[in-house]
């Protein structure tokens, strides 16, 4: 293959990565002739491990690198085995002391197949909760006694020499403070802002204007004094199961020596996302054993989750909040291994889809035609919730209602405003982000169109052919217009103005209790129409005609 071919290639896969990973990520190329750029990045790789050993045998010779707002950096590096595909790697952040990364396990990078949408779940779900975790320790041991702050709040530090110093999470609120007098320290990110005798006056000032500034772009304040040095509370993202990484017991920053093949270590294991002791993993003598899965039970960790609204712009979330209920339910799981999601209903009449792999991607569910409804299909986008699709889905495991279906009813409820345009009857939330909306051309074809988006264009849409049940639109819509916020785990909360967050912490065997509830619910549910069925007395020389979707004779 062609240098200019395999540089296209990298810079293609990395493309599709950015646009699949959660959060909004860009990607650079770097070519062979940047030769600065790419020593720079070598050095910058933040691997003891499998990358660390291919920088070894052979130096870098072109990469990519995909970049979060927030300074989380990848790097995307080709393959020199036999195997196709690429490896990834996490980017040490610039500026820091070397002290801040001692005791921090690096979060070692992993091999990628050829086929980047699936790479993209697996970054999403191993690599980034582990460099996401290393990141937050490195950058509050640089931080010294000042707090770290959040998206939605900046925590100012009152320090022993009288001045007040904070550590933003974003440039946003870092534009205010430097327009107010902090000054950023290139070291260590952090911003300070002088309080000597002098300068009294302006420092009072500049604390009594910062707070509406950053109000303004919805961000809090909190102004206290250092506290002591302990761990942070950011935590990986919770796992079904076990899964192995690497470990080092004790190492310098990562760069130079990593590219050393005698500085790797020996192999230690994370359970789940739980971290060894710290006492055991990382002392002086101690030595790194395998152990056995013994499942999560009294000494598990609490993980950061967040709880979001308005839910519509929350992000799509676990596809197995859908998938899970439909399976408890009865249905058929006619998916390929690797391949996207397909359901189908006992009665083989209508099937649910799931595709992330192709462009747009996202939900399709595609009903045959009955003795009431003609054939339709609904179809959202890959970042429409998984709880608002479960209320479609889930109403497909469930009886029809007698009562006549109202689609505008539980929109109304949440105080949307609805309003006609010109043939289109409408509905938008109170805080205008999301809508619904009945169509009609002039040529008599008609669609309901949905979804939500933010001021910065983020979101999804829907829509369903006319002749889509209309219970079925009525339950979509009232998860649609639900006030109530969904959970989503730390590193997969989108960065949007208008949504709000609260930080909670969870453990894995609470969301498994509640994720277990919910199937439990179903299964009961599904053998209690079942039983009904099997316990009906039948009868002969009686008429039976459907009616809402149940077989009566009368």
């Amino acid at each position: 293959m062609h240098d200019h071919d395999t540089s296209e290639r990298l810079a293609s896969y990395a493309d599709v990565l950015a646009g699949e990973l959660p959060d909004t990520w860009t990607s650079s190329h770097l070519p062979p002739d940047a030769k600065d750029d790419l020593a720079e990045l070598a050095d910058r790789i933040w691997d003891l491990d499998l990358v660390a050993s291919s920088l070894a045998e052979r130096p870098l010779q072109q990469a990519a690198v995909l970049s979060r707002p927030d300074g989380a950096q990848l790097a995307l590096l080709d393959r020199h085995d036999e195997r196709d595909g690429f490896l990834i790697a996490a980017v040490a952040p610039r500026a820091l002391p070397d002290e801040a990364y001692r005791t921090v396990p690096e979060p070692n990078g992993i091999a990628l197949a050829d086929a980047p949408f699936l790479s993209a779940e697996q970054i999403a779900g191993d690599l980034l909760a582990r460099y996401d975790s290393a990141l937050a320790q490195v950058r509050h041991n640089a931080l010294g006694g000042i707090q770290p702050s959040q998206p939605d709040r900046v925590v100012l530090t009152w320090l022993p020499d009288g001045s007040v110093a904070t550590a933003p999470a974003d440039n946003c609120a870092g534009t205010v403070l430097v327009a107010n007098g902090f000054v950023q320290d290139p070291q260590s990110g952090i911003y300070r802002l002088n309080g000597d005798d002098t300068q009294a006056q302006a420092q009072a000032r500049a604390l009594r204007e910062i707070g509406p500034q950053l109000d303004a772009l919805g961000i809090g304040t909190a102004l206290q004094h250092p506290a002591g040095r302990a761990a942070p509370t950011s935590a990986p993202m919770a796992r079904s199961g076990p899964r192995l990484e690497r470990t080092a017991r004790h190492h310098p920053r990562p760069g130079r020596t990593q590219r050393d093949p005698a500085a790797r270590r020996h192999p230690a294991r994370y359970y789940g996302g739980e971290a060894p002791d710290a006492r055991t993993a990382r002392g002086p003598a101690a030595q790194v054993k395998e152990k056995q899965w013994q499942g999560w039970g009294p000494g598990e960790q609490a993980e950061q989750h967040y709880l979001v609204q308005p839910r519509a712009l929350a992000g799509g979330g676990d596809v197995r909040h859908v998938s899970e209920f439909l399976r408890a339910s009865g249905w058929r799981d006619k998916s390929k291994k690797g391949g996207p999601l397909h359901m189908e209903s006992p009665d083989r009449t209508v099937r649910v889809a799931y595709d992330p792999y192709v462009l747009p991607g996202g939900w399709t569910i595609h009903g045959r035609a009955d003795g009431l409804n003609g054939e339709w299909s609904a179809h959202l986008g890959r970042q429409t919730p998984v709880e608002i699709v479960a209320g479609l889905t889930d109403a497909l495991t469930r009886p029809r209602s007698a009562h006549a279906p109202n689609v505008w009813a539980p929109l109304e409820e949440q105080n949307w405003h609805t309003r006609f345009e010109g043939r289109d009857f409408m509905a938008t939330s109170p805080d205008g982000t999301a809508w619904m909306q009945y169509q009609q051309s002039p040529d008599g074809a008609a669609m309901w169109w949905t979804g939500a988006k933010d001021k910065q264009g983020n979101g999804w849409t829907a829509n369903f052919t006319p002749n889509t049940p209309m219970h079925l639109v009525q339950a979509f819509s009232a998860e649609l217009a639900s006030p109530d916020p969904v959970m989503r785990p730390r590193g997969r909360v989108p960065h949007s103005a208008q949504i709000r967050t609260w930080s909670v912490s969870v453990k894995p065997s609470q969301l498994n209790a509640w994720q277990q509830a919910r199937i439990t619910a179903a299964r009961a549910a599904t053998w209690a129409r079942n039983s009904a069925r099997s316990t009906q007395p039948r009868t002969t020389g009686r008429q039976c005609t459907p009616a809402g979707g149940a077989r009566t004779c009368g």
